[in-house]
């Protein structure tokens, strides 16, 4: 019984406010003391239209012109906001995720703009923070690679110009990023195909590995006496197409075959003069 009322007496002392801010709050209300939480600001309305937004914590207001109309909150929003088809530098189209963290702060835009915005739900602003994010998004993955972007090479730099590029969007409404993540990301078919193809002939080669040369031109023959077995006799060994193709254009004449030209037989070398001087003759 005892340890039930120390521990009742415990917990009504842990959580019961401190003496002077009770004495504070009732004692200071009638002459315009207010106190507000933490990450939250009071929305002061005098006589009946927006003057400005205070806290946290205790502040004063006129208590015959000025009321607390709302409290609204400053802690950061957390959002995750897929967005598909955004263009990459060669032209492939991806969807990413990302993970994203703002906050709302009316005191960091003039008072005739604040006075719209604090009248915004929580629904309202999360839908303009995606919306601009998406524009961001379109901006900045153009300058990746679809490659890189699905390897994570650059996901640090693409975050870093994420929050930069809308910082800048959303500064005007009193809306600042502080936080974004990529979370995901939905890689393109073409690029998925590619990705296959590069695995599937790494392993062709680590296979063929394994057998002699010998063994190898087997196969071959063997695989080509099989797919000419299958060809019936109606069938071309040769496409007539792609003659078409290979041959000259009208009006050139017929192609002339190629001439290899003999090497020209290297020049008889002519003997050393002699450069012993030669002595003249004599008359006599």
């Amino acid at each position: 019984m005892e340890n039930r009322r120390t521990q009742k007496r415990q917990a009504a002392y842990d959580t019961d406010p401190p003496l002077a801010y009770r004495l504070s709050r009732a004692l200071g209300r009638p002459l315009g003391l207010r106190w507000v939480g933490d990450n939250q600001l009071a929305i002061i309305y005098q006589m009946e239209q927006y003057h400005a937004a205070k806290g946290p914590g205790f502040f004063w207001i006129n208590p015959f012109t000025q009321t607390v109309q709302a409290t609204i909150s400053i802690a950061p929003d957390f959002i995750s906001n897929p967005i598909p088809n955004i263009q990459t530098r060669d032209a492939l189209q991806l969807g990413l995720s990302i993970a994203l963290a703002y906050t709302f702060d009316p005191r960091r835009v003039p008072r005739e703009r604040a006075a719209q915005f604090v009248k915004w739900p929580l629904e309202v602003r999360r839908a303009i923070v995606t919306d601009n994010s998406q524009r961001a998004l379109q901006a900045i993955v153009p300058q990746f690679y679809a490659e890189q972007i699905c390897r994570g090479q650059v996901f640090a730099q693409l975050e870093q110009e994420f929050i930069s590029t809308l910082s800048q969007r959303l500064q005007m409404l009193g809306l600042e990023p502080i936080f974004a993540m990529v979370l995901k990301v939905v890689v393109p078919d073409a690029l998925k195909n590619r990705f296959e193809a590069i695995v599937q002939r790494s392993i062709n080669v680590d296979d063929i590995s394994h057998y002699e040369h010998y063994e190898l031109t087997q196969a071959m023959r063997t695989e080509m006496i099989e797919t000419l077995r299958h060809m019936g006799g109606g069938k071309q060994y040769i496409d007539l197409p792609d003659l078409k193709e290979m041959a000259p254009p009208q009006g050139t004449g017929r192609p002339q075959p190629r001439r290899i030209t003999p090497p020209a037989p290297p020049a008889p070398e002519e003997p050393p003069a002699d450069t012993k001087p030669k002595r003249p003759k004599s008359r006599l």
